[in-house]
């Protein structure tokens, strides 16, 4: 729906499904959409496209504060689209699921803001150990609306067996994966994510003290 109403008003939007953008060790992004032209503020420049839902409440505060104050997250995504494409625009478009009002905001590149955060995802992709939470607060908002609450918080560590739990597998700045076991790099992807038997789940993955 949206992508019909954008191109009703003349935007030209590349066809296809989401766009990936592969930045390498292991960090990659999917974009909603490109708009090629047509967006009536500036009809002949491309835009990397994010389509966002909201509550009332977050809505409120995006109108009233900006994507980049408001969800710096959705802001830092944009950028580094930006970035992988090499497009300078992007188009920030978000529906209240409330009342199904429209928020559209235009935002530009900035470098700085991009090569961090991809520096900083190809660090964590690549760390040894898991990085500690958002917060030791279980009850603490953000950490409470993470679909990764009861494992970092309620004990729970029944994790999927695959190559990328396993205590064997390294990730490596290539992109890849290595086995130690079996001394294979690398990883075939249809390994990846089964895994074998001589699976053993990474220590950091085990079920620990929920407190420590």
């Amino acid at each position: 729906m949206i992508l019909g109403d954008l191109r009703a008003i003349g935007c030209v939007i590349d066809d296809g499904d989401q766009q990936r953008v592969d930045f390498g060790c292991h960090v990659s992004g999917s974009i909603d959409a490109i708009i090629r032209s047509g967006l009536p503020e500036a009809p002949r420049k491309p835009h990397v496209a994010e389509f966002k839902t909201h509550s009332l409440k977050s809505f409120n505060d995006l109108e009233k504060h900006g994507v980049e104050k408001s969800k710096p997250r959705h802001y830092v995504q944009m950028q580094t689209y930006m970035h992988g494409t090499g497009i300078d625009r992007a188009l920030y478009l978000a529906i209240c699921k409330d009342d199904d009002r429209i928020y559209t905001e235009r935002v530009r590149y900035d470098r700085d803001v991009a090569e961090k955060a991809i520096a900083r995802g190809k660090r964590l992709a690549i760390v040894d150990e898991m990085p500690p939470p958002l917060s030791h607060d279980p009850s603490w908002y953000e950490c409470k609306m993470c679909p990764a609450h009861g494992f970092c918080h309620g004990g729970e560590r029944d994790v999927p067996k695959s190559c990328r739990t396993c205590a064997h597998s390294t990730a490596k700045d290539d992109g890849t994966w290595r086995c130690e076991r079996h001394d294979a790099e690398p990883i075939p992807t249809a390994y990846q994510h089964t895994g074998c038997g001589d699976y053993e789940t990474h220590d950091h993955m085990r079920a620990t003290d929920a407190a420590s």
